[in-house]
This record gives C-alpha cells, sequence and structure tokens, in this order.
C-alpha cells in the first residue's frame, strides 16, 4: 500500500509540475512572438537586460493587480459579481500598473535615450503582463485541469489569449506613444502627454472588456477589429516616432 500511495504521490506532482510548466509556456511563447515582431521594428533595439526588466516588470503587475483588484472589487462589486464600475476600475489599476513598473524599473534609466526607446519599453511591459495573466488563466482553465486536454484549452480560449495580448498591447503602446511625443518637451507637458495617454488606454481598455460581454452573443469579433485597428495606427505612429528629433 505504502508503494501504491508513494507512486500516486509522485503522479500527483509530476502532473502538477508538468501542468505548471505547460501553462508557463502557453502564455509564454505567442508573446514571445509579438515581443520579436516588435523588437524587429525598432532600428536600434534596446538593451537585452531593460527588455527582460520591463517584461518582468509587466508579469510582476499581474501579482500586483491580483490584489489590488480584489480589493477594489469588495468596494464595486455586489456580491462577488462585478459591477461597470469595477471594470472600470480593474482598467485603470491595470494600466497604472504597468506603466508605474516600466517607470520604476526602465524607463528612469539614462539609457531610454530615444522617444521610440519609451514606446518599446511600455509594449514590452504589457507582453510581460499578457504572458503572465494568459498563463493563470491557462493554469486554471477547466479544460486543462480535466485530463490534461490542453489542445482543448487553448482552442476554446483562442479569444482570451489573442484578445488581452492585444489589448495590453494596444494600451501600453499608446502610453509609449504620448511619452515618445513628449520625449522633447518640458516636465510639464511631459505630465499632460502621459496623464491622457493613461486615461486614453484606462477607456479603450474598459470599453474592450465591456464589449466583449455585451456584444458575446451578437457581435463577437467586433471589438477584436477595433483593436485591429489601433493596432495598425501603434504601427504607423511608431513609424513616424522614429524620425522625432530634438528641437534647434
Amino acid at each position: 500500500m505504502s508503494t501504491i500511495i508513494s507512486l500516486l504521490t509522485a503522479q500527483y506532482h509530476f502532473t502538477l509540475f508538468a501542468k505548471i510548466i505547460l501553462a508557463f509556456l502557453g502564455g509564454l511563447l505567442p508573446v514571445l512572438i509579438w515581443l520579436w515582431f516588435w523588437e524587429h521594428e525598432d532600428k536600434h533595439p534596446e538593451p537585452k537586460k531593460l527588455i527582460f526588466l520591463a517584461f518582468l516588470g509587466g508579469m510582476i503587475g499581474v501579482a500586483l493587480a491580483l490584489f489590488i483588484e480584489q480589493s477594489a472589487c469588495t468596494v464595486t462589486c455586489i456580491g462577488q459579481q462585478p459591477t461597470m464600475l469595477t471594470y472600470w476600475a480593474w482598467a485603470a489599476i491595470e494600466e497604472l500598473l504597468k506603466f508605474g513598473l516600466a517607470y520604476a524599473l526602465v524607463l528612469r534609466r539614462i539609457e531610454n535615450h530615444e522617444p521610440i526607446d519609451s514606446m518599446m519599453y511600455m509594449i514590452t511591459a504589457a507582453l510581460g503582463f499578457s504572458a503572465a495573466e494568459n498563463a493563470l488563466f491557462f493554469f486554471f482553465n477547466s479544460d486543462f485541469n480535466l485530463h490534461g486536454k490542453v489542445l482543448d484549452a487553448l482552442v476554446s480560449n483562442n479569444q482570451r489569449f489573442i484578445g488581452a495580448t492585444l489589448v495590453h498591447t494596444m494600451a501600453s503602446g499608446i502610453i509609449g506613444l504620448t511619452l515618445a511625443l513628449s520625449f522633447y518637451r518640458s516636465r510639464r507637458a511631459k505630465i499632460v502627454y502621459v496623464g491622457l495617454g493613461v486615461i486614453t488606454a484606462t477607456v479603450l481598455h474598459a470599453f474592450f472588456n465591456l464589449s466583449i460581454i455585451v456584444m458575446n452573443e451578437s457581435w463577437p469579433l467586433i471589438p477584436f477589429y477595433a483593436v485591429w485597428i489601433i493596432i495598425v495606427f501603434l504601427l504607423l505612429a511608431f513609424e513616424k516616432v522614429k524620425s522625432l528629433t530634438p528641437p534647434n
């Protein structure tokens, strides 16, 4: 009997370990493809160390967001049911965390010496946030929990994976764009620009989350089309930011 118990315990630990690894890879690998894409858009790639710090900061942001959003829910939720105010609060918390951690770890460093750098670091922080968030979602997914149906979990929740990554990239990209546009301006102008960026990112993030709920049955793809349009705009803005030069 003791041998059987030992085997069952070993199997449990192996299954749990495999589940953790698969969830981590499931959240990380798709995001790394995005990171590779944005990195190759920059003719002068940022130092790998700072890219790693920005990415790590985004991942840390998920742990902080879980705690803070739960606290916000105690005030804004009805019972355990999120209200419209809850979704607005959650969007604001996530955008402020991504920006705050990126600023603390990377943006205030001397290596952030070009307008495009700020945009790149904010997008990297967003991808780190997405990787950790998607890994947690994948880990606790019901399909994944039942007999390790990994493929079913990925396929049945593809909108969650794609949508979360796009929305975080879009929102943080907008904040990065305001940082880039105000790079050569006064401190006061920078505060105004970034403030507007955070507000815009929060509004778009909250609207996306709410539209997914409202349009889930009738027009489930419309929110994704809207986000893609903004992503295309960010790509065009990315090219514009590359040509910014110090004022004479």
